[in-house]
């Protein structure tokens, strides 16, 4: 069962009469047995979708080639031209691709964009066979793509192309026809790589550099943070996340501006490991699961605000007090000058440091982000992560209950596996995504 829900502007959701827009899950008639799903791939404004037979169907916008076919865009049809069947699909906002694993084959259609300068090369509205001669020799393993760059891990190295804004594809490239160039599939400086990922704008490895050394690097647009790297810089060089250093990374997804990590950790109490998320980048519309941090900066702010202007008037008061008392001494006129001047001279100090402390409180963006990995409380046991613009999503599947010795009819307790998945979502939704 495939199930839809969100916007539907621009023909996404699969249903016939095209609704604009549907506020809960509704089952998409067209995947009915013996059809058997084996993954979905969600684009800008299309949908992908792989069936276990190896059969790829397409619908959505279809403006700029993403469907990979002619017809009905409302609804799912298939893609042909693919050659062989595909064991995989992913796709960004504008292209998608279809693979097969163990022919090493890889078709792509539609188009990359570049943030600043627009459409990158020429529409591709049919699939297309790239990397052929890249391949050779090698084994495939896995491609991911980001909203318009694309990464391809194959024995053991990652392989980029797409959109180079940012450094999202792991080169620099500063020639006239950058946009163009960035569309080779070209090496990226990582080897041992056992997984890949992308989020928007940035891209995620992890590699085995040593049997006992397990790291999680990032590289791409990182002007939230969103690369966990400590800092807001963009780079095109591959950093390990030193958070995750030697940790059992078991994926990672991310939005906009912000990325979301699933690692496998040992629990306090020993026995049987656990997962838990973490996220880092920005945070502004709660999507980090860690609470809503401008809010309460606002808050501190005001309270902080209050604190200091109750500070200031208590100062003035007791500097004017004190210029009083000196203009009532008996000494002359000088020395009572000199003494009123000092008085000021010490109240401008004080009022110096309260106007600093005050300033600091100015930078709200500090409160939005986070450049370093924020555990989200609460959930633990996950099994699977998504992200979108600015939510997120987790599924768990809830542990064993164990039935009462009344419920068994006096037989000794036992646990019963329910096999119930639990979804988990925060952040902004718009078009209810959090259903």
């Amino acid at each position: 069962v495939v199930l839809t829900y969100g916007s539907g502007e621009c023909e996404q959701l699969g249903l016939e009469n095209c609704p604009i827009e549907i506020k809960k899950p509704r089952i998409i008639p067209f995947f009915k047995a013996p059809i058997k799903i084996k993954e979905i791939a969600c684009g800008g404004m299309h949908t992908v979708l792989l069936t276990t037979q190896g059969r790829v169907y397409t619908w959505g916008c279809n403006d700029e080639g993403a469907l990979g076919r002619e017809g009905e865009a409302c609804v799912p049809e298939i893609v042909t031209g693919l050659g062989e069947l595909m064991t995989g699909v992913t796709c960004g906002d504008s292209h998608s691709i279809a693979y097969n694993t163990n022919l090493c084959q890889v078709y792509s259609w539609g188009l990359y964009r570049n943030s600043v300068s627009g459409p990158i090369g020429n529409i591709a509205k049919t699939p297309m066979r790239v990397g052929e001669g890249d391949l050779k020799g090698l084994k495939l393993k896995k491609i991911v793509s980001g909203s318009h760059h694309t990464l391809m891990l194959a024995s053991g190295r990652v392989f980029a192309w797409g959109d180079p804004e940012s450094g999202k594809i792991g080169r620099n490239i500063k020639t006239r026809r950058r946009n163009e160039s960035g569309l080779t599939m070209q090496p990226v400086g990582l080897k041992r790589v056992k997984d890949i990922f992308c989020s928007r704008n940035a891209s995620f490895a992890i590699s085995e550099d040593s049997k006992e050394n397990k790291n999680l690097y990032s590289w791409g647009l990182n002007n939230w943070g969103q690369l966990g790297l400590g800092h807001n810089q963009e780079t095109s060089k591959p950093e390990i996340i030193k958070d995750f250093k030697n940790k059992n990374v078991l994926k990672v997804t991310g939005g906009d501006s912000h990325t979301v990590i699933l690692v496998e950790e040992e629990t306090k109490e020993g026995g049987n490991n656990t997962t838990r998320i973490y996220t880092v980048g920005l945070n502004d519309e709660g999507q980090l699961g860690i609470g809503d941090t401008y809010s309460e900066y606002r808050r501190n702010k005001n309270e902080t605000n209050f604190k200091l202007e109750d500070e200031e008037r208590k100062i003035r008061e007791e500097t004017e007090k004190k210029v009083k008392e000196i203009k009532e001494q008996d000494t002359d006129s000088k020395a009572k000058q000199k003494e009123i001047n000092k008085t000021n001279n010490e109240l401008k100090k004080r009022l110096k440091a309260i106007e600093a402390e005050r300033n600091s409180l100015d930078n709200s963006e500090d409160a939005q982000y986070f450049t370093t990995a924020q555990l989200v409380e609460g959930i633990t046991d996950a099994f699977d992560i998504s992200a979108g613009a600015n939510y997120s999503y987790a599924i768990r599947q809830r542990k064993p209950v164990a039935k009462s010795k009344e419920e068994v009819k006096g037989e000794e307790s036992k646990e019963v596996d329910l096999k119930i998945n639990q979804l988990y979502s925060w952040g902004m939704g718009d078009n209810y995504v959090l259903c």
